[in-house]
Order: C-alpha cells, then structure tokens, then sequence
C-alpha cells in the first residue's frame, strides 16, 4: 500500500493483531476527517479470519476503504443474488452486513473482476479509470484501479480590503494639481516617496473587495 503523504494531514500505519495478510492505514485529511484503507492478499482459506477482522474494524472505525485483489471469480457483481460458491456468498453478506458499496464492476483480469474498492461512503470515493497494464507501464497482468478521495477543506477567511479603483479616477484633475507642485522642492523637503505618492493618489476613488 502507497499514499500520497502531502495529501492529507496525516498517514499512519495501523497494527491490527489478526493473523491475516492485510494492510490497514488511518488517513486524516485536512479537515480532520479520519478513513481506514485496507488492502487485503486473499485467497480461499481467509475469509472466516477476514470476517473477524472486520468486525472488530467496524466497531472501531466510521469511514472505511477496502481495495485490493480478491480471488473470487463466482461473485455476480451486478446481480448478488446470482453468486455461488460457498466463500462467494459469505464474502457478499459480509459486504451487505457492514453496509459496504462495490464501486468497480469491471474486469481486470481477463473476464473476472478480481480487483474490487468496497466502502462504506461510496459518496467520498470515486472510480476515475481503470488502465490497462500497458497504460498504467506497470509489470502486472492485472488492471489498474485509479480511484479519488473527495476531501473537505476548510476555506480560508476573506480577508477585506480597499484599493484604488483607477477606472474612475480624475486623471486630469490629477495631472493640473501635479503640474501645480513644485517638485524639485518636495524633493529636497521631504524624501518619503510612499507619502507623496499616498498624497496624490487621494485623487482616485477606492473600492472594496474581498480575497
């Protein structure tokens, strides 16, 4: 398992204890929103040890994300009802039991659906692509899944402020009053610049905006 750490405000690898081939990470976003993403190894001799570790993430966890491979050629992804096999349907109640959304139904390898993102808010996980081996340029006979979290962000104060609204500025005024100045004496007097060009500048008009 690989994340991108600059994207969220914290990435911590997770210890679970059961005696199963699983990462499990806690990813905090920048809004302080937590969500676990686990990638399993399976075959057909884990489910029972899956089914445990599971439960005992569901009772500790709120949003979670479950992507990996899952050897389970028997699963019908568009009609459950349709699945046989005996690990087949105890993984599908699995799924309905602790409310988790399959979200990619294409195949990735060959004819068989192999790769799966399951979770449980579907409605913060999206499916952008899926590429070939040859797209992706990576050594593998399986499909790559690119999916996207949406995050929230907190939106920074608008910070209000007054500037020269130039488009409505008495130029001509300006230029009579500054042909009136003896310069050469302001010079000499007084060598602050930003105050002499504040001074003139009281000629233009100001107009609030909002950053």
């Amino acid at each position: 398992m690989a994340t991108k750490i600059s994207s969220f405000k914290s990435v911590r690898e997770i210890q679970h204890g059961h005696d199963l081939q699983i990462s499990v990470a806690e990813i905090t976003t920048n809004s302080n929103e937590n969500l676990l993403i686990c990638s399993p190894s399976s075959d057909h001799s884990w489910i029972d040890k899956f089914n445990n570790f599971w439960r005992d993430v569901y009772l500790r966890h709120t949003n979670l994300l479950l992507a990996g491979h899952f050897n389970m050629p028997r699963i019908s992804l568009d009609s459950p009802e349709k699945t046989s096999g005996g690990n087949e349907n105890t993984f599908v109640e699995l799924l309905h039991d602790h409310f988790l959304e399959q979200l990619n139904t294409a195949p990735t390898s060959g004819k068989y659906t192999f790769d799966l993102v399951l979770t449980n808010v579907p409605n913060k996980v999206k499916i952008r692509e899926i590429l070939s081996p040859a797209q992706a340029e990576l050594y593998t006979d399986h499909s790559i899944i690119v999916f996207e979290l949406s995050v929230c962000y907190n939106h920074l104060p608008k910070n209000h402020r007054t500037v020269c609204n130039y488009r409505q500025g008495d130029f001509a005024g300006l230029r009579t009053s500054l042909e009136c100045l003896d310069l050469e004496s302001l010079f000499i007097s007084d060598d602050n610049i930003c105050h002499n060009w504040q001074q003139w500048e009281k000629g233009v008009p100001g107009s609030s905006i909002s950053t």
